[in-house]
């Protein structure tokens, strides 16, 4: 993938070892999806047992870098996942609040925080907790219901 004017490689045998260091560490890896070729290359590796368990994705949009932050390819990356995956998505910048959104909608867990995003709005510098609390406010407003935990994270937002 690219990122400006450099590349990003991570060779399969590469990918293989990052796991088995992780499944030895005893953590469960987060399969960051910027694009649709990345959730294929982790199919990949959850068919051949490299990720054990309920595979968990996080689709990555609007990062200027992949998958651009529109429902439609939203929901193409969803209807990619395995059967049984657990999934969360979040766009950037001015993408995060309306893909946060169209996440809960759809089902999936989402996350909010100031590597995504610096505004509240236009010209307003956010902090962590006035994300946190726009993030809870759109998924009440939307008839749902919100946990989360310290780090930004709502592990349980539902519709």
């Amino acid at each position: 993938m690219t990122f400006g004017e450099r590349i990003y490689v991570a060779r399969m045998s590469e990918l293989r070892e990052m796991a088995a260091l992780m499944r030895k560490a005893g953590v469960k890896p987060e399969l960051e999806c910027f694009e649709l070729g990345h959730i294929e290359t982790a199919k990949k590796l959850v068919s051949e047992g490299t990720i054990e368990g309920a595979p968990l994705f996080q689709l990555c949009l609007s990062t200027g870098n992949g998958a651009p932050a529109l429902p439609i390819v939203l929901q193409a990356m969803r209807e990619l996942l395995p059967k049984g995956a657990i999934w969360g998505g979040f766009g950037c910048g001015e993408d995060e609040m309306p893909i946060f959104a169209q996440t809960v909608t759809m089902g999936g867990h989402v996350r909010v925080g100031l590597e995504d995003n610096i505004y509240l709005r236009r010209g307003v510098l956010a902090s962590k907790a006035g994300l946190v609390e726009n993030a809870v406010g759109i998924v009440e407003r939307m008839g749902g219901r919100a946990s989360c935990d310290q780090s930004g994270l709502y592990p349980q937002s539902r519709m």
